[in-house]
């Protein structure tokens, strides 16, 4: 399962059920997250990546 997959499962699973705005998400998603790391493996992501992640979560997390 690639990270794209995977975040698209959340985002059907979670953010659309618990947020009044997911597009905020799929935005983040489709724009920071999915270019950089969409197509990597998810068993393959390394802390490298996950630290960018944590990156764009931060501050999707600061401007909501």
């Amino acid at each position: 399962m690639t990270v794209e997959q995977l975040g698209d499962e959340w985002l059907t699973r979670v953010i659309e059920k618990q947020f009044k705005k997911p597009e905020e998400v799929r935005r983040m998603l489709n724009v920071d997250i999915y270019p950089r790391i969409g197509k990597f493996l998810a068993r393959d992501i390394t802390s490298r990546e996950t630290a960018l992640v944590a990156d764009v979560l931060h501050s999707f997390a600061s401007t909501t």
